[in-house]
């Protein structure tokens, strides 16, 4: 039997919790806050304040800092992106091609890029993860009027099969 440390897991939960309030541009509150402790003076001068509402955000630098009882300790400083340009006026026909390990999968993603077909970031992120070993692959035409969209098995694969 293995044994695996989860000690990590706070850190990486504060780290996601972050991102989000990011994208939200809200910071979540943290639960179960009561009182300062009384061994950190900032807390107690009111230097330092803990988020108990949601918070808006204002961009810049935000730190995480986070100490597991195991010694995992996670410490990190983050920095919003400011780029919220997310679609393109350009309308123009664009081919956008995708490969999963399901035809379902690659129905799937290509129906997303359907509805978001002027979200030029959402296609590159999903063109950075596009894998060619993958069993099914299919492409569709974005800014058309008629739904161009083919899926098929890859003639790599069949072999394997």
């Amino acid at each position: 039997m293995t044994t695996i440390n989860l000690s990590f897991i706070p850190g990486l939960a504060a780290v996601i919790k972050l991102i989000i309030g990011m994208e939200d541009k809200m910071m979540p509150a943290n639960l179960h806050y009561e009182s300062p402790n009384l061994d950190i003076p900032g807390l107690v001068d009111g230097r330092l304040q803990v988020v108990t509402d949601r918070t808006p955000l204002h961009g810049g630098l935000i730190g995480v800092n986070c100490f597991g009882f195991g010694g995992s300790n996670v410490h990190t400083i983050l920095k919003p992106n400011v780029d919220s340009k997310t679609e393109c006026n350009d309308s123009s026909k664009r081919l956008f091609l995708y490969s999963s390990r399901t035809e379902d999968g690659v129905n799937k993603v290509l129906s997303s890029v359907e509805e978001q077909s002027k979200n030029i970031n959402l296609h590159a992120l999903l063109n950075e993860s596009r894998n060619s070993d993958n069993l099914y692959r299919g492409y569709t035409v974005l800014n058309t009027e008629n739904n161009v969209r083919e899926v098929q098995v890859s003639n790599d694969c069949i072999a394997v099969l």
